[in-house]
């Protein structure tokens, strides 16, 4: 995956929840904890794997030190 087919994954995903940013997912974990929940609720299964899959995509080009 390349960095913009993660962002457009991301932000497919952030649409389908009414989640305007990705920040959102960083401020807080009372925040995570309720997105988990919109999660299950509106996510189709494979569309959580995607999420999940593009999260740790996201951490890899975003957050590598090396």
């Amino acid at each position: 995956m390349t960095k913009q087919e993660v962002a457009n994954l991301h932000n497919g995903i952030l649409t389908k929840l009414n989640i305007n940013h990705i920040s959102f997912f960083f401020f807080s974990e009372i925040k995570f904890l309720i997105l988990g929940q919109i999660i299950t609720l509106k996510l189709k299964d494979y569309e959580k794997t995607l999420f999940f899959s593009s999260c740790i995509s996201y951490y890899r080009y975003n957050y590598r030190t090396n």
